[in-house]
């Protein structure tokens, strides 16, 4: 009896030590384990960055750049994601920028939900419509800015009717 229950507590204690240590990760972008697979931050144009979620000083550093609004794709129906854009949206407010959020569902690059499409359309629209305002620059930015945030770049890069010829890729 004594056993079994020696057993179980030391089960619980590592079943927790695992659970805290894989929230702490998911919601510290920039550890040591996510550093690996962060995408840089990039300049699509002379108006768009992308990126991974920005950390620590990145948003005084954006807006150093000229960014004056942040596009997030973080889906608050993702428990860590949600911790993370609550956080987001207190830093961009301190940096002084606009926040705009589109949920997009996304793990290791399956899409999910019904509305991952229709709002990486809203999330190019509105960064089209930021562009053609003259607003400043736009940071665009997923989790670790490599699938939903390439999703919106894509389109950006390719809506030749709709968007400037700057969006465009060349043809060869």
């Amino acid at each position: 009896m004594k056993r079994t229950n020696l057993f179980l507590w030391v089960g619980i204690v590592v079943w927790s030590c695992l659970t805290f240590f894989i929230a702490w990760v998911l919601v510290t972008p920039d550890n040591p384990l996510t550093k690996l697979y962060r995408a840089p931050i990039e300049q699509l144009n002379d108006r768009v960055f992308t990126g991974p979620y920005p950390v620590g000083d990145q948003f005084s550093q954006l807006h150093a750049q000229g960014v004056t609004a942040d596009v997030s794709l973080l889906d608050p129906k993702i428990p860590y994601e949600r911790v993370l854009l609550h956080r987001e949206r207190k830093n961009a407010e301190r940096a002084g920028l606009q926040f705009y959020d589109f949920p997009v569902a996304s793990i290791l690059g399956q899409k999910f939900g019904s509305y991952y499409n229709a709002n990486v359309r809203h999330a190019a629209l509105t960064i089209d419509s930021l562009e053609r305002n003259g607003t400043g620059k736009i940071y665009l930015h997923c989790y670790l800015g490599q699938h939903r945030m390439a999703a919106v770049r894509k389109i950006l890069e390719s809506r030749a009717p709709a968007l400037p010829a700057k969006y465009r890729k060349p043809s060869i």
